[in-house]
């Protein structure tokens, strides 16, 4: 049986209607258009009886995914043995958490993955669920449901076996923000709810993300929330601009206290504080933060395919210094800060590659800009600091025949015109890469 494109009508349901030969159809929103003899129907009760022009069908973009889902999840809970359901529910539930759709204006797609990766992670830790997100099969149930391939989503939603899936929204209303969810119940005796939270402002969505996954624990799964909470986007003196609210540490601490980092009651850890910027808009390959101009104040190096960048953090936003091209055929895998001539400055260390050779690069903040000190270099570079010594840079060759590098690491020797060249090598166990190690004085013989 295919899951038909449903229909709402006055009687306050979604109908799907689906031929005998199987092959689904959308039926017009008419309550006068009755069923023929040979029409399968299969209704889908929704929590507000209404017309087709109830404000609840009208979601920006939410509503044919929304109502497709509904229908499928109908049709499955019929495909599922009841001795097979009930085994799942008397474990913990089984949550599928669908990319949000995000409806503004500006570059926020990458908000789809993480506001389902954060609400499955809070209600997680709020409601002991198992949650099933960010992963490929989710985008292509996500897919499937906008492409109006109701068949492929249900069987995927079958081989999953969830007991729930969760989807959402975020859209735009007259300058503030709506934060909109769905749950929808395999069991077709149970109502689909929706929650909202409305915030000003794209800062407390962690907070208004926080409230619907209380509010879902509470409402879908029987938990009780923990004393008041505060709205979602509200405000506190102080640092509130630098730091995350509550939300975000209660959510931490719940789920990895004891867990995958082992941070149980005893540990002797305690998360302090966490905080979050807005996006950088780049395709970002590797990073490292230090103090390049002699300001104590770090700066963030990154790295693209195309440009090395410096970013200050100021004001709770990231503010653009400046930048310096890369050559299109590089491919950076490293970067790091070390001051190795004591000018109080850190230089700028990248290891990279053309093709299958070394050829990386230095560089350093020189008159209010970055400068290109040594460009291809032969040697994949890392600098390495041990306490109480001063820096020095360790390099690895290329190897002939096809290896990607030669089995012995070097400290390197900058020579007077500043190319580079093999020094000692270092006593190390063989089979080691350059980034396979560091070395430290772990028992205080120095």
């Amino acid at each position: 049986m295919l899951c038909g494109m449903p229909s709402v009508c006055t009687r306050g349901h979604l109908q799907s209607q689906v031929r005998p030969s199987g092959q689904g159809y959308v039926r017009p929103c008419n309550p006068s258009n009755q069923p023929g003899a040979s029409t399968v129907n299969r209704v889908f009760p929704m929590p507000e009886p209404g017309t087709c022009g109830h404000p609840y069908y009208r979601i920006h973009h939410l509503v044919p995914t929304a109502a497709v889902l509904g229908i499928c999840l109908v049709l499955l809970s019929l495909a599922f043995p009841a001795a097979a359901a009930e085994e799942n529910r008397q474990d913990r539930a089984r949550v599928v958490f669908l990319p949000f759709q995000v409806r503004l204006p500006g570059q926020y797609d990458y908000l789809q993955e993480g506001l389902a990766n954060m609400l499955a992670s809070r209600v997680t830790a709020h409601a002991g669920i198992i949650a099933l997100h960010q992963s490929a099969r989710t985008r292509q149930m996500s897919a499937y449901l906008q492409a109006g391939k109701e068949q492929e989503f249900a069987r995927m939603l079958g081989r999953i076996r969830a007991d729930y899936v969760i989807m959402g929204s975020l859209t735009g209303d007259k300058g503030a923000y709506q934060l909109t969810t769905h749950v929808f119940a395999r069991s077709a005796a149970t109502t689909p709810r929706r929650f909202t939270r409305t915030i000003q402002s794209l800062d407390g969505v962690m907070a208004g993300i926080d409230e619907l996954a209380w509010d879902i624990a509470v409402e879908v799964f029987g938990r009780q929330r923990p004393g008041p909470a505060r709205a979602a986007g509200t405000k506190k003196e102080g640092i509130n601009a630098f730091t995350t609210e509550h939300p975000e540490r209660a959510f931490r601490e719940g789920l990895y206290r004891g867990g995958e980092l082992g941070l149980d009651t005893k540990s002797g850890f305690a998360l302090v504080t966490t905080r979050r910027s807005r996006k950088i808009p780049i395709g970002l390959k590797a990073m490292d933060v230090g103090d390049i101009d002699g300001d104590t104040t770090p700066e963030i190096v990154l790295a693209t395919n195309t440009e090395l960048l410096v970013y200050r953090y100021a004001d709770d936003y990231f503010q653009k210094v400046t930048s310096l091209p890369l050559a299109s055929y590089l491919r950076v895998h490293a970067i790091n800060l070390a001051d190795l001539d004591g000018d109080s400055r850190k230089e700028i260390y990248i290891s990279a590659n053309n093709g299958a050779r070394p050829a990386s690069l230095v560089a350093a903040w020189k008159d209010n800009g970055l400068s290109l000190l040594r460009g291809d270099i032969p040697f994949y570079l890392r600098p390495e600091q041990v306490a109480g010594r001063r820096p020095i840079l360790l390099g690895q060759a290329g190897a002939p025949g096809g290896q990607p590098v030669s089995p012995t690491i070097y400290r390197l020797i900058r020579k007077p015109d500043g190319s580079y060249d093999k020094g000692e090598p270092l006593p190390l166990p063989s089979g080691l890469n350059l980034f396979d190690f560091t070395r430290a004085d772990i028992d205080g013989d120095s």
